[in-house]
Protein backbone atom coordinates (compact mmCIF):
# COMPACT_ATOMS: atom_id res chain seq x y z
CA UNK A 1 0.00 0.00 0.00
CA UNK A 2 2.71 2.50 0.98
CA UNK A 3 4.70 1.40 -2.05
CA UNK A 4 1.75 2.13 -4.34
CA UNK A 5 1.25 5.57 -2.82
CA UNK A 6 4.97 6.41 -3.19
CA UNK A 7 4.95 5.38 -6.87
CA UNK A 8 1.82 7.39 -7.52
CA UNK A 9 3.44 10.45 -5.96
CA UNK A 10 6.56 10.06 -8.12
CA UNK A 11 4.42 9.63 -11.21
CA UNK A 12 2.50 12.76 -10.34
CA UNK A 13 5.75 14.69 -9.81
CA UNK A 14 7.08 13.44 -13.12
CA UNK A 15 3.89 14.55 -14.82
CA UNK A 16 4.11 18.01 -13.33
CA UNK A 17 7.79 18.42 -14.28
CA UNK A 18 7.33 17.02 -17.76
CA UNK A 19 4.37 19.22 -18.55
CA UNK A 20 5.80 22.45 -17.20
CA UNK A 21 6.22 25.04 -19.96
CA UNK A 22 9.82 25.87 -20.92
CA UNK A 23 10.51 29.54 -20.03
CA UNK A 24 11.03 31.72 -23.15
CA UNK A 25 14.33 33.52 -23.66
CA UNK A 26 14.03 37.31 -23.56
CA UNK A 27 13.74 38.85 -27.07
CA UNK A 28 17.10 39.70 -28.63
CA UNK A 29 17.34 43.32 -29.76
CA UNK A 30 18.61 44.01 -33.28
CA UNK A 31 22.35 44.47 -33.41
CA UNK A 32 23.66 47.95 -34.36
CA UNK A 33 24.82 46.62 -37.72
CA UNK A 34 21.32 45.37 -38.49
CA UNK A 35 19.75 48.68 -37.51
CA UNK A 36 22.31 50.56 -39.57
CA UNK A 37 21.61 48.37 -42.61
CA UNK A 38 17.88 49.01 -42.27
CA UNK A 39 18.43 52.77 -42.00
CA UNK A 40 20.71 52.79 -45.05
CA UNK A 41 18.06 50.89 -46.99
CA UNK A 42 15.46 53.50 -46.01
CA UNK A 43 17.88 56.25 -47.00
CA UNK A 44 18.49 54.63 -50.38
CA UNK A 45 14.74 54.48 -51.00
CA UNK A 46 14.41 58.17 -50.19
CA UNK A 47 17.38 59.02 -52.42
CA UNK A 48 15.82 57.16 -55.34
CA UNK A 49 12.83 59.50 -54.95
CA UNK A 50 15.22 62.50 -54.90
CA UNK A 51 14.25 63.18 -51.28
CA UNK A 52 17.85 63.82 -50.30
CA UNK A 53 17.02 65.60 -47.05
CA UNK A 54 15.26 62.50 -45.69
CA UNK A 55 17.96 60.28 -47.16
CA UNK A 56 20.69 62.19 -45.34
CA UNK A 57 18.82 61.92 -42.04
CA UNK A 58 18.51 58.14 -42.42
CA UNK A 59 22.19 57.89 -43.32
CA UNK A 60 23.19 60.01 -40.33
CA UNK A 61 21.23 57.75 -38.01
CA UNK A 62 22.91 54.75 -39.63
CA UNK A 63 26.44 55.99 -38.91
CA UNK A 64 25.44 56.75 -35.32
CA UNK A 65 24.42 53.11 -34.97
CA UNK A 66 27.54 51.83 -36.70
CA UNK A 67 30.14 54.11 -38.33
CA UNK A 68 31.03 52.71 -41.73
CA UNK A 69 32.65 53.77 -44.98
CA UNK A 70 29.47 53.10 -46.97
CA UNK A 71 27.33 55.02 -44.51
CA UNK A 72 29.56 58.09 -44.42
CA UNK A 73 29.96 58.07 -48.21
CA UNK A 74 26.18 58.19 -48.47
CA UNK A 75 26.00 61.10 -46.02
CA UNK A 76 28.50 63.00 -48.17
CA UNK A 77 26.70 62.22 -51.42
CA UNK A 78 23.33 63.29 -50.00
CA UNK A 79 24.83 66.53 -48.69
CA UNK A 80 26.27 67.29 -52.13
CA UNK A 81 22.95 66.51 -53.78
CA UNK A 82 21.35 69.15 -51.55
CA UNK A 83 23.61 71.85 -53.01
CA UNK A 84 26.74 73.84 -52.37
CA UNK A 85 25.37 75.16 -49.09
CA UNK A 86 26.00 71.70 -47.63
CA UNK A 87 29.64 71.51 -48.73
CA UNK A 88 30.99 71.54 -45.17
CA UNK A 89 28.73 68.65 -44.20
CA UNK A 90 29.93 66.71 -47.22
CA UNK A 91 33.56 67.46 -46.34
CA UNK A 92 33.01 66.26 -42.78
CA UNK A 93 31.45 63.02 -44.02
CA UNK A 94 34.29 62.29 -46.43
CA UNK A 95 36.82 63.07 -43.70
CA UNK A 96 35.18 60.33 -41.62
CA UNK A 97 35.59 57.95 -44.56
CA UNK A 98 39.34 58.52 -44.90
CA UNK A 99 39.69 58.25 -41.12
CA UNK A 100 38.23 54.75 -41.43
CA UNK A 101 40.05 53.95 -44.68
CA UNK A 102 43.01 56.23 -45.53
CA UNK A 103 43.26 54.71 -49.02
CA UNK A 104 39.65 55.38 -50.07
CA UNK A 105 40.14 56.99 -53.48
CA UNK A 106 36.58 58.24 -54.00
CA UNK A 107 36.52 60.08 -50.67
CA UNK A 108 39.88 61.77 -51.34
CA UNK A 109 38.65 62.77 -54.80
CA UNK A 110 35.49 64.34 -53.39
CA UNK A 111 37.47 66.19 -50.71
CA UNK A 112 39.84 67.54 -53.35
CA UNK A 113 37.04 68.65 -55.67
CA UNK A 114 35.08 70.33 -52.87
CA UNK A 115 38.14 72.17 -51.60
CA UNK A 116 39.04 73.20 -55.15
CA UNK A 117 35.52 74.55 -55.74
CA UNK A 118 35.96 76.63 -52.58
CA UNK A 119 39.40 77.76 -53.83
CA UNK A 120 41.08 76.24 -50.79
CA UNK A 121 44.04 75.28 -52.94
CA UNK A 122 46.37 73.94 -50.24
CA UNK A 123 43.68 71.64 -48.84
CA UNK A 124 42.70 70.53 -52.34
CA UNK A 125 46.33 69.81 -53.26
CA UNK A 126 46.80 67.76 -50.10
CA UNK A 127 43.72 65.68 -50.91
CA UNK A 128 44.81 65.00 -54.49
CA UNK A 129 48.32 64.03 -53.34
CA UNK A 130 46.79 61.67 -50.77
CA UNK A 131 44.65 60.18 -53.52
CA UNK A 132 47.66 59.59 -55.77
CA UNK A 133 49.57 58.10 -52.86
CA UNK A 134 46.75 55.58 -52.55
CA UNK A 135 46.44 54.99 -56.30
CA UNK A 136 48.65 56.56 -58.98
CA UNK A 137 46.17 55.81 -61.77
CA UNK A 138 43.56 58.43 -60.80
CA UNK A 139 43.38 60.85 -63.74
CA UNK A 140 40.98 63.20 -61.96
CA UNK A 141 43.60 63.90 -59.29
CA UNK A 142 46.16 64.95 -61.91
CA UNK A 143 43.50 67.12 -63.55
CA UNK A 144 42.72 68.75 -60.20
CA UNK A 145 46.39 69.50 -59.60
CA UNK A 146 46.52 71.04 -63.06
CA UNK A 147 43.57 73.32 -62.30
CA UNK A 148 45.25 74.43 -59.06
CA UNK A 149 48.43 75.23 -60.99
CA UNK A 150 46.41 77.27 -63.52
CA UNK A 151 44.80 79.27 -60.73
CA UNK A 152 48.19 79.87 -59.17
CA UNK A 153 49.61 81.24 -62.42
CA UNK A 154 51.75 78.20 -63.27
CA UNK A 155 50.48 77.15 -66.73
CA UNK A 156 53.58 75.11 -67.59
CA UNK A 157 53.15 73.03 -64.44
CA UNK A 158 49.45 72.75 -65.23
CA UNK A 159 50.29 71.40 -68.70
CA UNK A 160 52.47 68.67 -67.16
CA UNK A 161 49.64 67.59 -64.85
CA UNK A 162 47.07 67.64 -67.66
CA UNK A 163 49.34 65.50 -69.81
CA UNK A 164 49.58 62.98 -66.97
CA UNK A 165 45.78 62.99 -66.75
CA UNK A 166 45.44 62.60 -70.52
CA UNK A 167 47.80 59.62 -70.53
CA UNK A 168 45.36 57.89 -68.18
CA UNK A 169 42.17 59.10 -69.89
CA UNK A 170 42.86 60.21 -73.48
CA UNK A 171 39.18 60.74 -74.34
CA UNK A 172 38.29 63.13 -71.50
CA UNK A 173 36.77 66.34 -72.86
CA UNK A 174 37.45 67.96 -69.49
CA UNK A 175 41.19 67.29 -69.62
CA UNK A 176 41.48 68.14 -73.31
CA UNK A 177 39.75 71.46 -72.69
CA UNK A 178 41.93 72.26 -69.69
CA UNK A 179 45.08 71.35 -71.60
CA UNK A 180 43.97 73.50 -74.54
CA UNK A 181 43.30 76.46 -72.26
CA UNK A 182 46.72 76.08 -70.58
CA UNK A 183 48.38 75.98 -74.01
CA UNK A 184 46.44 79.11 -74.92
CA UNK A 185 47.74 80.88 -71.82
CA UNK A 186 51.37 80.26 -72.77
CA UNK A 187 50.79 81.34 -76.37
CA UNK A 188 50.75 77.92 -78.05
CA UNK A 189 47.69 78.88 -80.06
CA UNK A 190 47.75 76.23 -82.79
CA UNK A 191 48.24 73.43 -80.25
CA UNK A 192 45.47 74.94 -78.13
CA UNK A 193 43.11 74.79 -81.12
CA UNK A 194 43.94 71.11 -81.66
CA UNK A 195 43.22 70.17 -78.05
CA UNK A 196 40.01 72.20 -77.91
CA UNK A 197 38.72 70.70 -81.14
CA UNK A 198 39.51 67.25 -79.75
CA UNK A 199 37.53 68.10 -76.61
CA UNK A 200 34.53 69.11 -78.72
CA UNK A 201 34.84 65.94 -80.81
CA UNK A 202 34.74 63.85 -77.63
CA UNK A 203 31.78 65.76 -76.17
CA UNK A 204 30.01 68.26 -78.45
CA UNK A 205 27.90 69.39 -75.52
CA UNK A 206 30.85 70.47 -73.39
CA UNK A 207 30.35 74.24 -73.42
CA UNK A 208 33.70 75.40 -71.93
CA UNK A 209 35.57 73.94 -74.91
CA UNK A 210 33.48 75.96 -77.38
CA UNK A 211 34.03 79.16 -75.40
CA UNK A 212 37.78 78.62 -75.09
CA UNK A 213 38.10 77.80 -78.78
CA UNK A 214 36.34 81.08 -79.54
CA UNK A 215 38.80 82.93 -77.32
CA UNK A 216 41.75 81.40 -79.16
CA UNK A 217 40.26 82.34 -82.54
CA UNK A 218 39.70 85.88 -81.30
CA UNK A 219 43.32 86.20 -80.17
CA UNK A 220 44.35 84.88 -83.61
CA UNK A 221 42.15 87.70 -85.02
CA UNK A 222 39.78 85.19 -86.59
CA UNK A 223 36.85 87.15 -85.23
CA UNK A 224 34.02 85.70 -87.37
CA UNK A 225 35.19 82.17 -86.50
CA UNK A 226 35.34 83.16 -82.84
CA UNK A 227 31.74 84.37 -82.96
CA UNK A 228 30.57 81.23 -84.74
CA UNK A 229 31.97 78.83 -82.15
CA UNK A 230 31.10 80.97 -79.12
CA UNK A 231 27.47 81.11 -80.22
CA UNK A 232 27.39 77.32 -79.75
CA UNK A 233 27.73 77.83 -76.01
CA UNK A 234 26.88 81.46 -75.14
CA UNK A 235 24.03 83.90 -75.53
CA UNK A 236 24.60 86.43 -78.32
CA UNK A 237 25.25 89.45 -76.05
CA UNK A 238 27.87 87.52 -74.08
CA UNK A 239 29.61 86.33 -77.25
CA UNK A 240 29.69 89.83 -78.77
CA UNK A 241 31.04 91.29 -75.53
CA UNK A 242 33.70 88.58 -75.14
CA UNK A 243 35.02 89.07 -78.66
CA UNK A 244 34.79 92.84 -78.43
CA UNK A 245 36.78 92.84 -75.22
CA UNK A 246 39.56 90.69 -76.74
CA UNK A 247 39.66 92.91 -79.85
CA UNK A 248 39.92 95.97 -77.62
CA UNK A 249 42.88 94.48 -75.75
CA UNK A 250 44.56 93.80 -79.11
CA UNK A 251 44.02 97.42 -80.19
CA UNK A 252 41.63 96.36 -82.96
CA UNK A 253 39.45 99.22 -81.84
CA UNK A 254 37.10 99.52 -84.81
CA UNK A 255 36.38 95.79 -84.67
CA UNK A 256 35.95 95.99 -80.90
CA UNK A 257 33.48 98.86 -81.26
CA UNK A 258 31.44 96.89 -83.78
CA UNK A 259 31.12 93.80 -81.58
CA UNK A 260 30.52 95.74 -78.37
CA UNK A 261 27.84 97.87 -80.03
CA UNK A 262 26.10 94.68 -81.15
CA UNK A 263 26.31 93.41 -77.56
CA UNK A 264 24.68 96.58 -76.23
CA UNK A 265 22.06 96.70 -79.00
CA UNK A 266 21.08 93.07 -78.45
CA UNK A 267 20.61 93.62 -74.72
CA UNK A 268 20.47 97.35 -73.98
CA UNK A 269 18.59 97.12 -70.69
CA UNK A 270 20.93 94.97 -68.63
CA UNK A 271 24.25 94.41 -70.38
CA UNK A 272 26.32 96.86 -68.36
CA UNK A 273 29.64 95.06 -68.98
CA UNK A 274 29.37 95.55 -72.73
CA UNK A 275 28.38 99.19 -72.30
CA UNK A 276 31.41 99.84 -70.08
CA UNK A 277 33.71 98.20 -72.63
CA UNK A 278 32.09 100.14 -75.47
CA UNK A 279 32.62 103.40 -73.62
CA UNK A 280 36.31 102.56 -73.17
CA UNK A 281 36.68 101.71 -76.86
CA UNK A 282 34.97 104.85 -78.12
CA UNK A 283 37.15 106.99 -75.87
CA UNK A 284 40.28 105.19 -77.19
CA UNK A 285 39.13 105.70 -80.78
CA UNK A 286 38.51 109.40 -80.15
CA UNK A 287 41.97 109.71 -78.60
CA UNK A 288 43.55 108.07 -81.66
CA UNK A 289 41.71 110.41 -84.01
CA UNK A 290 42.82 113.47 -82.06
CA UNK A 291 46.42 112.22 -82.19
CA UNK A 292 46.20 111.76 -85.97
CA UNK A 293 44.74 115.21 -86.38
CA UNK A 294 47.62 116.75 -84.45
CA UNK A 295 50.23 114.68 -86.30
Amino acid sequence: MHKRIRLSAIAALMFVVGCASVPKEPPVEDQPSQVAAQLIDQGDKAARKADFLSAMEFYRQAVVQEPSVDGWMRVGAAAQALGSGRANEALYAYAQVVALDPTHVDAWQEIGDLQLAAKNFDAARQAYVSLLTANRSQWRAYNGLGVISDYEGEPERAIAYYRDALDLNPTSAIVLNNLGYARFRVGHLDTAVEHLKSAIAQDPGYRPAWVNLGRVYAVKRRYPDALSVMMEAMAAPDAYNEIGYIAMRQDDLDIAESYLRQAVDSSPTYFEAAYANLKEVTEAIAKQRRARARG
